[in-house]
């Protein structure tokens, strides 16, 4: 790269270069790349598309595209995801919240439409805080727990929250599920992405999850249903009569939760959500 590279030009070589090394979304990847390394958003790309690039920053893009054929996920090399209409700080502590995750957003939208409402909300397992940012945003009056084993995931969270001053509703808290909880809360929410990956298909997943995202967030155990079995276990004690518990679940687990719920009556009106590639992908279910 010494010869004068314009946005445009570089572009195309990124792009040819990342579908020749099977890089995933080599378009995308690029494109973020290139605009996090000029400070500009990406549709700007194309609007200036003649803009030679400096040295400086061609050696940072150069950098990053190293990075990124050895599959490390775009989001930890630029230190930031999309969620909802967030844009939120991540790292190796955390996993990289998904779009499918927003299922969850969007249903707690549906289930209480009065977005003026005092809801008190549990998150289990926060990650980089993303659901509880987009619930704080939505639901502007309501009381947030945010709870995470990891302390190195619960520092990232501490700086989304801060980023977007939300202290006053979020409050971060470190315990393994509800150990350090109080017995003495009760909630008219609790949402949860948990580990639902089967310990055995982690040397499966893509590159870029299995090399880099932390297994702590990913391993839900012999059949991915150890995690999710203890919640739907466990989250009654903590919901409000009439309560929703809103979670992320694996792809195939719908039929194995069916099982396990059969003896719950605790639990009714159970509807299981499909994500936008029809797979059941978020499980509602509100307490009797």
């Amino acid at each position: 790269m010494t010869q004068a590279w314009t946005i445009l030009n570089l572009l195309k070589w990124t792009i040819a270069y990342f579908t020749e090394k099977n890089v995933e979304s080599p378009r995308a990847s690029a494109e973020i790349l290139l605009s996090h390394v000029l400070q500009i958003p990406r549709i700007q790309l194309y609007a200036q598309f003649d803009q030679p690039l400096t040295e400086n920053e061609l050696l940072q893009y150069k950098a990053m595209i190293k990075r990124r054929i050895n599959g490390e996920p775009v989001a930890y090399i630029t230190g930031q995801q999309g969620f909802w209409t967030l844009t939120l700080e991540v790292t190796p502590a955390v996993l990289i919240p998904r779009p499918e995750t927003e299922l969850i957003v969007e249903t707690a939208l549906a289930l209480f439409p009065d977005q003026a409402a005092s809801l008190q909300i549990l998150d289990l397992g926060t990650g980089s805080g993303a659901i509880s940012l987009a619930l704080a945003k939505e639901f502007s009056h309501a009381t947030i727990v945010a709870i995470d084993k990891s302390e190195e995931a619960l520092s990232v969270a501490r700086k989304n929250v801060q980023m977007y001053r939300k202290e006053n509703q979020i409050q971060l808290l470190l315990s393994n599920w509800t150990k350090e909880l109080s017995k003495n809360l009760s909630f008219n929410l609790v949402v949860s992405n948990p580990p639902y990956i089967p310990s055995n298909e982690i040397s499966t997943l893509q590159t870029e999850v299995r090399n880099f995202e932390p297994v702590i967030a990913l391993d839900g155990g012999p059949a991915g249903l150890k995690d999710i079995c203890f919640l739907l276990e466990k989250i009654p004690n903590y919901l409000k009569n009439k309560g929703f518990f809103l979670m992320e679940i694996g792809y195939n687990q719908k039929a194995a939760i069916e099982k396990f719920l059969f003896d719950m009556p605790i639990w009714e009106n159970t509807i299981f959500i499909k994500d936008y590639a029809g797979i059941d992908r978020i499980i509602c279910l509100q307490k009797k």
